[in-house]
């Protein structure tokens, strides 16, 4: 299905083009936008589905949310030295680390009523590795968004850069939670 919708797409951009690259670049944006944004996130329904699949959405979104909000409160108060300046200029280092941090505590706090059966010591070992793909989620977004020439994804969520700067963690965090426990590493 994904694959049908991706030619449609292509052939539909390719169609209505006046010129080739500019078709091509055009196709090549619309491949990615599906392919990045239901692509990762059509993990979050494959977890959703798994047995203990509402423990593992909210210990998700719990962890993600809490580094974004770390990240961001943290790296814009005390940060000063830049993450990827190129990709995004105001993420800092300061708030990449506040931001693992503050995943791994929560999830080693927030387990034993999110997800029980995680022990404390692992828990805090799969927040903090969802909160560094968390980050690199959030750089590809921002290098996406400036390869396009866009300061926002959208203004849906006034003040916040639209729904994939809220997702973006998200989007990456869900295939590798994923594939931890297919791996039965947690």
């Amino acid at each position: 299905m994904g694959a049908a919708a991706a030619a449609v797409a292509l052939l539909w951009v390719i169609w209505r083009a006046a010129e080739f690259r500019v078709a091509m670049l055009q196709a090549a944006w619309a491949v990615l936008g599906m392919t990045y944004v239901g692509g990762l996130l059509s993990f979050a329904s494959t977890l959703r589905g798994l047995p203990e699949g509402e423990q593992l959405i909210y210990f998700l979104v719990v962890t993600s949310w809490a580094s974004d909000i770390a990240a961001y409160y943290i790296g814009s108060r005390f940060g000063r030295h830049p993450l990827a300046p190129g990709t995004s200029p105001r993420k800092t280092v300061e708030g990449a680390l506040a931001g693992m941090i503050a995943s791994m505590v929560v999830a080693m706090i927030g387990s034993p009523w999110i997800w029980p059966r995680l022990f404390w010591s692992v828990a805090g070992f799969v927040g903090l590795l969802l909160a560094v793909v968390g980050i690199l989620g959030d750089l590809c977004e921002s290098a996406m968004k400036r390869g396009a020439g866009v300061k926002d994804s959208g203004t849906l969520i006034p003040g916040h850069g639209g729904i994939l700067d809220r997702m973006d963690s998200l989007m990456f965090a869900c295939p590798v939670l994923y594939a931890l426990i297919r791996l039965g590493w947690v």
